[in-house]
């Protein structure tokens, strides 16, 4: 049952990044899904060494700043196959950084 959760969650992640680029994202730097146990060190790396670089890689005279957002059990993972009995509803904790462009009115560069 285990593998079959971590393999609907990497179909999900799967499903998700290729949805992301269709909504004007410009850049995904990491998508990823796993352990709890890497939840916070993995939003702590991105804030502090991914949207650095973002930030600094606008264009020249560009200034830009980080966001960053969390949220405990707002994520669910929903596996429509019918089975007895029904597949519950699993719960999981979202983080997400991104980088802004604000002399370009704010608008989001980086994921």
């Amino acid at each position: 049952m285990i593998r079959m959760k971590s393999l609907f969650a990497c179909m999900l992640l799967a499903a998700i990044v290729a949805v992301v680029p269709a909504a004007s994202a410009q850049t995904v730097h990491f998508s990823g899904a796993g352990s709890s146990a890497m939840f916070q060190a993995f939003a702590v790396a991105a804030h502090n060494d991914v949207a650095p670089d973002a930030v600094a890689a606008l264009p020249a005279g560009h200034t830009g700043s980080i966001h960053h957002w969390s949220t405990k059990t707002l994520a669910h993972a929903v596996d429509s196959r019918t089975s007895t009995p029904a597949i519950p509803v699993e719960n999981g904790n979202l983080w997400v950084v991104w980088v802004t462009d604000d002399t370009a009115g704010g608008a989001a560069t980086d994921i």
